[in-house]
């Protein structure tokens, strides 16, 4: 089976999903920085990004790969991750994204995991309080390469609206969210935290010098039902996708019944849809009305096909 499908042959779901978090590709090509240059126009702050790495797919398959056999031993004994899981007090998928991540790189012989979630406080000079200038999701001592990598981490979902070429044109399910947006957010600031004084004060104190600053950028994106678009540039050629359709006509052509909502968790990883049927009661279509909702198609057993079907009056 190929690498990117591995952890189809895990039949816990959690082992699926950590595997998934492990070895998925990212959503922006590996080399994005004149890419984005062009797309986020007018941003004088856009050249400054070269500093950052985005994995090749190809780290994350080697990565997967280097992990197989504590998958296999998770698959035969699950309690350990679940445990963790378990405890998690957020039902937010982008922490149960980081768990699952910070599960990989507690278990890794290549990684040591310095520090999660690490925040940055200063005091505000005009009203004397202290106040957060950021947090770092992780940092990492790559004993391998010997380096500290600060890494910024995100997964997301977007569904492309009209001229996708542009990633102000891609929005979340929610409308509250452009891809744009949160490049802007992860090139700007979330990758620039180190440089802050601040940082520098907290980081000395630990003893910790930042030698890279690695964004990794998973989820998956949503085409437009039926549309013969082209992957824009800026896009990682192996990125993970689905497409959406407007309710009224997802219910003209589709036989809804088969098709099945996707609990939260879900999202993670492509399931074979033999799974949904047997051991996850998902709840059975029905039309949305304010937000996307996001579906699979159970009467295809062997392909996951997911699709987000978003209210008329989304767009």
């Amino acid at each position: 089976m190929a690498t990117m499908s591995v952890w189809l042959n895990y039949k816990n779901p959690l082992v699926r999903d950590l595997a998934w978090a492990i070895g998925s590709p990212a959503l922006i090509t590996s080399n994005p920085q004149h890419l984005l240059q062009n797309h986020l126009a007018g941003d004088a702050q856009t050249p400054a990004a070269s500093c950052n790495y985005w994995p090749e797919p190809s780290w994350f398959e080697t990565q997967l790969q280097a992990y197989l056999p504590a998958l296999d031993q998770l698959e035969r004994n699950p309690e350990p991750l679940a445990a963790i899981l378990k405890a998690l007090k957020s039902p937010r998928l982008g922490i149960y994204f980081e768990a699952l991540l910070t599960y990989w790189l507690a278990t890794s012989e290549r990684y040591l995991l310095l520090q999660r979630n690490l925040p940055i406080r200063a005091i505000n000079s005009a009203s004397g309080h202290q106040t957060t200038i950021g947090e770092f999701d992780f940092i990492v001592l790559d004993k391998l390469t010997n380096k500290t990598l600060h890494w910024e981490v995100a997964i997301k979902y977007y569904l492309g609206l009209g001229n996708i070429e542009y990633p102000w044109q891609w929005f979340g399910p929610n409308k509250k969210d452009r891809l744009d947006l949160k490049l802007k957010h992860l090139l700007h600031k979330q990758t620039k935290l180190s440089n802050h004084p601040a940082s520098k004060k907290t980081l000395d104190n630990l003893g910790i010098q930042i030698d890279e600053t690695w964004v990794i950028l998973k989820g998956y994106l949503f085409y437009p039902f039926n549309s013969p678009t082209q992957r824009p540039a800026f896009l990682s050629q192996s990125h993970l996708r689905g497409d959406w359709q407007k309710a009224s006509e997802f219910e003209r052509c589709e036989e809804v019944q088969q098709w099945k909502k996707l609990d939260r968790k879900q999202w993670l990883c492509e399931h074979e849809n033999i799974f949904l049927n047997t051991a996850v009661n998902n709840c059975s279509y029905t039309s949305p009305t304010h937000s996307s909702e996001y579906y699979t198609n159970i009467n295809n057993k062997t392909t996951s096909q997911r699709r987000f079907i978003v209210p008329d009056l989304w767009f």
